[in-house]
């Protein structure tokens, strides 16, 4: 009897994970939960003078910084090698989707997770500014997207023959031409 090719490929199979689930979501949800049990850890031995040179942020720092590694490729790598998107686009989407989630972890780290009795994470004139940055990013992104989609040429992607891609340009430059 032959077996069936597509047995072990069901739902319950470990490889029907989606990569930006392996490389993104599950690497930086787990940051993201363990950064403040870090943080409160490095505060304590940092505040009782134990541990001398540890900083008292640096549970956050570590999160922050690997959130920021991971996020980054993970999303860029997703976009252009998974989706095939040009690199250009593929850049922004990963700088984009970075700064906004980035944006949103510090501000629920500051709002939720503050260790110390007073102790403010993120004072609001750094809140404030965080804001500003993460829209300005946001408003880049939407307007490169579309000046890129409207004035670009389309340079030949993966996949696309280099020969396709050129006869295409030529054509529409001699229709383009008037007169000609």
């Amino acid at each position: 009897m032959p077996e069936d090719p597509t047995a072990g490929r069901g739902p319950t199979s470990g490889r029907s994970r989606s990569p930006l689930v392996r490389r993104v979501i599950l690497p930086d949800f787990i940051i993201v939960s363990l950064a403040p049990i870090a943080e409160n850890v490095t505060y304590k031995l940092a505040t009782q003078g134990r541990q001398t040179w540890l900083f008292p942020d640096l549970g956050y720092m570590l999160g922050a910084g690997l959130f920021i590694v991971i996020t980054f490729y993970g999303i860029w790598i997703h976009q252009r090698d998974d989706r095939k998107l040009p690199p250009a686009e593929a850049m922004r989407d990963a700088i984009a989707a970075t700064v906004v989630l980035l944006y949103l972890v510090l501000v629920s780290w500051a709002t939720f997770f503050t260790p110390g009795p007073n102790r403010a994470l993120l004072p609001d004139q750094l809140l404030a500014s965080l804001t500003i940055v993460t829209a300005v990013v946001m408003a880049f992104y939407f307007i490169s997207t579309a000046a890129a989609s409207k004035w670009s040429p389309r340079p030949p992607w993966a996949g696309e023959p280099a020969e396709q891609a050129q006869a295409e340009t030529e054509n529409e430059q001699r229709s383009s031409r008037p007169g000609i």
